[in-house]
């Protein structure tokens, strides 16, 4: 077996919140540090290294593989693993490359509302987070000023926020159509914002205001994604990034101590990485897989799973589109460079009205192009949230033949949609398990996912369609919405397999990510959330890696002295 010279600091996994916490921690002078992925680059990106392997461009590098063997309610994942879903509603995209689900994810860029950090002692749902919105508000600030982010400060749903904002573009038509329906109604709305930069900044260049060029592209360096934002940098200050490195287990000393991992290199060597601290960042998904996996005398189910857990809680954001005629309306969109809408209307719960606990958000001003609108896919928001080869859920293409152009003109110029995300509640029978009957190409083990949508969500589900049609309908429309579960799997984030709290009878890890268990194991992606809220994570996700990374900062030589 291959070894490596110890690193002070490991870290497994090179996503969205792995890459700002290696970028955060590479400032610290004479630190060694370590990061192995699974996957590689989904295409070159500027600034990085020569010496990192770069593949030729791949859009579709998360694309679903298909082994000889497959088995039924099986989904395998290049560079990645395979998850059993018979047990689950919910299919979910993996983004099994260096920046994970950050390349492919649309920059939706909202923070939580104070009230998703105290849903037990608002609503007795779950329980509280161990640190509040006011503890992540100079951090949100800091990502914020970092990353570029466009948008329109003022948000009344949202304490006053500090953090720069750069121009953003006008609504799209049909965002002004919902917010007229919207205003009609009462609702709360706001343009929405996006970590995509409009602007040079820090050497990256913006989405051009005329897209045309471009087919209604932007410049990679645009979009903050981890291998675009983060990893350059990280890597000009020595950080080591290895990847189509798969992880097998994490390694303990005698001390009951992480002291590295094992991993199969690009060759399929099994090699040891010695480290002073290793850092989880695999996603909620991934995170539990690799603890669970993690079996020891000390730790027999798992590392860091005495409270039993890891893997315990997973929760998603459930995903409608729906969508409406409007006869009397041209709704196409007449230029790329324009924003949508959101609404916190229905974020949080209202005591004794709605029957049902917490709530849901609007993510609206639907965009399709032409060729999505003909094969029959409905309006989505602009900033999609779902990768390209992961389609929506059609209806059935517009009729082919001497009337197509006709029948998608009615379509096409008169529909609009909108997206909502519902926040499921934590429940412990949402979970996944290890399943040694499933492996990756390497003979790691996979998982099965144990999903069920709650009868809160069924309701929730109904009182969204319900309001949003009247919603609609104020606006102007002609027809009745039509709403459906928005592409495959309906359900989008991976959160709460490993939660943070102050018991370690009922949590994973403290507020600072460090486990319970183990002192010098630290968790920063998604697992750690304690609720789910209901708008999009990303902004939170990152503020939460780069918290945990500044207390490392701050506590590194006590925490690195084994």
């Amino acid at each position: 077996m291959a070894q490596n010279e110890t690193a002070d600091i490991l870290i497994i996994g090179s996503g969205a919140s792995g890459g700002v916490f290696a970028w955060h921690l590479s400032k610290l002078p004479g630190i060694k540090i370590v990061c192995l992925e699974q996957g590689t680059w989904s295409a070159p990106v500027a600034g990085v290294p020569q010496s990192q392997k770069h593949p030729e461009a791949d859009a579709q590098r998360q694309r679903l593989t298909t082994p000889p063997d497959k088995k039924e309610h099986v989904r395998y994942w290049r560079d990645g693993y395979p998850y059993d879903h018979s047990d689950s509603y919910w299919t979910p995209v993996l983004g099994n490359m260096v920046g994970g689900a950050s390349v492919h994810y649309g920059a939706v860029w909202n923070r939580y509302h104070p009230a998703d950090f105290v849903a037990h002692s608002l609503d007795g749902i779950g329980d509280d987070w161990p640190l509040s919105y006011w503890d992540l508000e100079p951090y949100y600030d800091m990502l914020d000023n970092t990353v570029g982010v466009n948008g329109v400060l003022g948000d009344p749903s949202l304490p006053p926020i500090k953090a720069r904002r750069m121009k953003t573009y006008p609504l799209s038509q049909s965002a002004e159509i919902l917010a007229r329906g919207f205003r009609k109604m009462g609702w709360h709305w706001w343009p929405t914002t996006t970590a995509t930069i409009t602007e040079p900044i820090a050497g990256r260049q913006p989405c051009p205001e005329n897209c045309e060029a471009c087919d209604g592209g932007c410049p990679r360096e645009a979009k903050n994604s981890s291998d675009v934002v983060f990893w350059p940098e990280a890597l000009r200050n020595g950080v080591v990034l290895k990847t189509k490195a798969r992880v097998r287990e994490i390694t303990v000393n005698r001390k009951g101590l992480a002291d590295g991992a094992l991993y199969y290199d690009e060759n399929g060597q099994l090699t040891e990485q010695k480290a002073r601290m290793v850092v989880v960042a695999a996603n909620g998904l991934g995170t539990p897989r690799l603890l669970l996996n993690s079996k020891s005398n000390r730790f027999p189910d798992g590392l860091a799973n005495s409270s039993g857990l890891v893997g315990r809680n997973l929760m998603a954001h459930p995903m409608y589109s729906i969508s409406a005629l409007f006869e009397n309306e041209d709704t196409a969109p007449r230029r790329y460079a324009s924003t949508g809408l959101v609404s916190s209307q229905f974020c949080e719960t209202d005591p004794g009205k709605r029957g049902f606990a917490r709530g849901f958000w609007y993510l609206a001003g639907g965009f399709s192009g032409p060729v999505r609108a003909a094969l029959g896919e409905p309006p989505t928001a602009r900033a999609m949230v779902v990768p390209a080869s992961m389609k929506v859920k059609r209806e059935g293409p517009i009729q082919w033949g001497r009337l197509h152009h006709a029948a998608f003109q009615e379509v096409y110029k008169h529909t609009v949609g909108t997206s909502i995300l519902f926040e499921e509640i934590p429940q412990e029978t949402n979970y996944l398990e290890l399943d040694s009957s499933i492996t990756d190409e390497v003979g790691v083990p996979g998982i099965k996912l144990h999903f069920k949508r709650s009868e809160n969500l069924e309701r929730m589900i109904k009182f969204a369609v319900d309001r949003t049609t009247d919603a609609m309908m104020a606006a102007g429309a002609s027809g009745v919405p039509r709403a459906a579960p928005l592409a495959e799997g309906g359900a989008y984030h991976l959160m709460g397999t490993a939660k943070m709290g102050n018991d370690p009878s009922k949590s994973v890890v403290n507020k600072w990510g460090q486990a319970h268990d183990v002192r010098n194991l630290f968790v920063i992606d998604g697992s750690i959330f304690v609720s789910a809220g209901a708008a999009v994570v990303t902004s939170t996700l990152q503020t939460l890696a780069l918290r945990i990374a500044d207390y490392v900062k701050t506590n590194s030589k006590d925490l690195l002295k084994g």
